[in-house]
């Protein structure tokens, strides 16, 4: 197999080591709309660099990280439920995104780079970058792990502990901006939304406690990247795609598991 193979195959692992323990947090917290809000955020910020001929990475993470505070505050106001206002974030941020593609006769290319991105095209360098985001991020998480899951259980009863949960839910949001302005500008916002969600809600079936979960998630994050490339590399198949679709059918394996165990 190629060159170009192998460091897709490091890039798609790195990126599950990266975005596997966020997903759990987002899928304790039942903030799956919280990663797809980000993931659109995205969308923009590729947009926005293209306009302005500025650094994609730059922007990408600009308005990831914009729109995760804005998310921060917008949820403590608890007038309207949590997931009416991710959706309404989410779908705001997609659609500027794409009204700026559309207005400004960016190349068609532009739709898929944004949504599927390119793994393939991953080079060393990158490959540095994505490893020492996911050791940082895995560092700062393992800090702050039994806190963050306290405040997923119950924030109430995490506040009585003395818990800083304003400061620990802008931390994680900024991690999870960070994770996905990384992986969207090489894998896109759809993989890079199915990598943080799937293999985590995957996981659930079959862990116990929070630690496992996090394992398995990037356990099932690595093998769904290796089908999907597999796939790709075999019968030519979009490589974005494929690693989705190899993630879903996963998540219906490890369903499956726990009906049979029950």
């Amino acid at each position: 197999m190629s060159t170009l193979f192998w460091q897709a195959l490091f890039a798609g692992v790195g990126l599950t080591f990266l975005s596997g323990p966020l997903g759990v947090i987002t899928i304790w917290r039942r903030l799956a709309f919280l990663g797809d809000g980000l993931a659109h955020a995205s969308i923009l910020g590729v947009a926005l660099g293209m306009l302005l001929n500025i650094n994609i990475s730059i922007t990408i993470f600009v308005m990831v990280v914009a729109v995760a505070l804005l998310l921060v505050f917008l949820l403590a106001d608890r007038r309207l439920p949590s997931d009416t206002l991710l959706a309404i974030i989410s779908y705001g941020a997609l659609a500027t995104g794409l009204l700026l593609v559309g207005a400004n006769r960016l190349p068609t290319q532009s739709y898929t780079m944004m949504l599927m991105g390119d793994i393939l095209s991953v080079t060393q360098r990158e490959l540095v970058i994505i490893w020492a985001a996911a050791i940082f991020i895995g560092c700062v998480l393992k800090l702050y792990w039994e806190k963050l899951i306290l405040i997923s259980l119950d924030e109430s009863l995490a506040r009585v502990e003395g818990i800083a949960v304003r400061r620990l839910n802008i931390l994680f949001c900024i991690l999870l901006a960070l994770c996905i302005a990384l992986g969207t500008k090489w894998v896109g916002a759809l993989l890079m939304s199915a990598l943080l969600l799937i293999p985590a809600a995957s996981s659930r079936a079959l862990a116990r406690t929070p630690e496992q979960m996090w394992a398995i998630s990037v356990a099932l994050g690595s093998l769904s990247v290796l089908l999907g490339l597999l796939a790709s590399f075999f019968y030519d198949f979009p490589t974005g795609p494929a690693i989705v679709v190899a993630s879903v059918l996963l998540f219906f394996v490890t369903f499956f598991i726990k009906s049979v165990k029950r």
